[in-house]
C-alpha cells in the first residue's frame, strides 16, 4: 500500500515534447487506485464492526437495569438473614456458656473428690511399702555380709592353694624348659662339629680325586680306597636318614636315578681321560672339579637341613604344650560371672560333677643322658682331616665291576 509522503516524494520523469512519461504516470495511478481501494475496504469493514458494538452495546444497557434491580433484592434478603443469623447465634452462644460454666463447676468439684481420696490411699501405701522395704533391705545386707564373710575364707583358702600349685608347676616347667634348652644347645654345638667333620671328609675326598686324575697310574690302586670312603659316607647318610624320619624318605626315594646319570657321566669323563689327549685331559679334570664341588655343596646343606628339622622337632615338641596352653587360654564370662555368685551366695558352693581339676605333677621322669652326636652317627672328631681312608665296611670280591661304578653315589645331587 503506497502511503501520502511516498505520493509527494514520487518523481515522475519528463519527456521531450515537455510532458511527463505516460508510463510511469499510469504505473503511479495503479498503485494510488489499489490503495485507495484497500482502504476504502478496510473503512467499510470498520463501519460493520462499530454497527454491531453499537447493538450490543444497547442490549447492554438493557440488561444493566435488570442486574441493578436484582442486586438490590438481593442485597435487602442478605441483609435480613444476617440478622436473623446474629440474633440465633447470641442466643445459643449465650446458653453454650451458661451449660459450659454448670459443667466446670461440677467437674472441679468431682476432681476435688477424687484427688483427696486418691492422695490418702497412697500415702498409707507408701508408708505400708517403706516398711516392708526396710525390713527386706535389712535382712538382704545381713545374708550379703554373712555370704561375703564365708566367700572371703573360701576364696582365701583357694587362691592361697592356687598359687602355692601354680608356683610349683611354674618352677617344675622352667628347669623342664631349662634341660630342654641345654639339650637343644648341645645339640646344635654337635651338629656344628658334624658339619665340620663332614666338609672335611668331602674336602679330603677331592683332594683324593684331584691327585687320582692327575697320576693315572695310581688310578686303579686309589680307586678301592675312594669307594671305601664312598660306603662309609653312605652309611653315614643312611643313619641320619633314619633319624630324621619319614621327612627324609622322598628324598632317598628318588637317589638311584641320580645315581644312574652320576654314573653314566663318570664312566664317559673316564673314557675320555683315556682315549683323549693332555689338553682333553685337563677340560675333563676342570668338569670333574666342578661336579664334585655342587655335589659337595648340595650335600653338604641337605646334612645341615636335616639336622636342624631334628633341632626344631625337639623345641616344637609337646613338652611346653601344658604351659603355653595356660597363659594363652582366655578367661570366659561364665566363669567371671561364676567366681562373682559365689562371693554372694548364702553357703559355700559345692564342687561340680565334672569340673576340671588341676592335675598333680607327679616326680619328673628320668631323662636319658645325652649321647654324644659324633657316637649317635658313629663318627669320630679326631683326625678330622686325613688322608687316610677308614673303611667301616668290606671290600666287594667283584674284580669285574666297571671302574665307573667305583665312583658310584659319589657327586650324588640332593634336592
Amino acid at each position: 500500500m503506497i502511503t501520502p509522503s511516498q505520493i509527494r516524494e514520487k518523481k515522475i520523469s519528463t519527456v521531450e515534447s515537455g510532458g511527463y512519461d505516460r508510463d510511469e504516470v499510469n504505473e503511479l495511478l495503479l498503485d494510488i487506485i489499489e490503495s485507495y481501494e484497500a482502504i476504502f475496504d478496510e473503512n467499510k469493514e470498520l463501519y460493520r464492526k462499530m454497527e454491531v458494538l453499537a447493538n450490543r452495546i444497547e442490549e447492554y444497557r438493557a440488561d444493566e437495569d435488570s442486574i441493578k434491580t436484582a442486586l438490590i433484592t438481593a442485597q435487602k434478603m442478605a441483609s435480613q438473614v444476617t440478622r436473623e443469623a446474629k440474633e440465633k447465634a447470641d442466643k445459643s452462644l449465650a446458653d453454650s456458656a451458661a451449660s459450659a460454666q454448670q459443667t466446670v463447676v461440677d467437674a472441679k468439684e468431682k476432681a476435688d473428690k477424687i484427688i483427696g481420696e486418691a492422695r490418702e490411699y497412697v500415702a498409707g501405701l507408701t508408708k505400708e511399702k517403706a516398711q516392708a522395704a526396710d525390713e527386706i533391705v535389712s535382712e538382704a545386707q545381713k545374708k550379703a555380709n554373712e555370704a561375703i564373710d564365708s566367700a572371703r575364707v573360701v576364696a582365701g583358702n583357694a587362691l592361697s592353694q592356687a598359687r602355692k600349685l601354680a608356683g610349683e608347676i611354674v618352677n617344675k616347667a622352667k628347669a623342664e624348659k631349662d634341660y630342654h634348652s641345654e639339650i637343644v644347645s648341645k645339640l646344635r654345638d654337635e651338629s656344628k662339629d658334624f658339619r665340620a667333620t663332614l666338609v672335611g671328609l668331602y674336602e679330603a675326598q677331592l683332594d683324593k680325586l684331584k691327585d687320582m686324575v692327575s697320576e693315572p697310574d695310581t688310578f686303579e690302586k686309589d680307586s678301592e680306597s675312594i669307594e671305601e670312603l664312598e660306603k662309609e659316607l653312605n652309611t653315614l647318610m643312611e643313619n641320619i636318614a633314619e633319624v630324621v624320619g619319614d621327612e627324609a624318605e622322598p628324598e632317598t626315594a628318588e637317589e638311584p636315578e641320580q645315581d644312574a646319570a652320576a654314573e653314566e657321566t663318570v664312566e664317559t669323563a673316564d673314557e675320555d681321560e683315556i682315549e683323549e689327549n693332555g689338553e682333553e685331559e685337563v677340560s675333563e679334570v676342570e668338569e670333574i672339579e666342578e661336579i664334585s664341588d655342587d655335589a659337595e655343596e648340595q650335600s653338604g646343606l641337605s646334612e645341615m637341613d636335616e639336622v636342624d628339622e631334628i633341632i626344631d622337632e625337639l623345641e616344637s615338641s609337646d613338652t611346653y604344650a601344658p604351659l603355653r596352653e595356660a597363659e594363652d587360654e582366655p578367661v570366659s564370662e561364665e566363669e567371671v560371672s561364676n567366681a562373682i555368685d559365689a562371693f554372694t551366695a548364702d553357703e559355700i558352693t559345692p564342687i561340680e560333677e565334672g569340673a576340671k581339676t588341676i592335675p598333680v605333677i607327679e616326680d619328673e621322669p628320668e631323662f636319658e643322658s645325652a649321647m654324644p652326636f659324633e657316637n649317635y652317627f658313629n663318627v669320630k672328631k679326631e683326625n678330622e682331616r686325613t688322608n687316610e681312608t677308614i673303611s667301616l665296611i668290606p671290600p666287594d670280591d667283584d674284580e669285574e665291576e666297571d671302574e665307573g661304578s667305583r665312583f658310584k653315589g659319589f657327586f650324588k645331587k640332593k634336592k
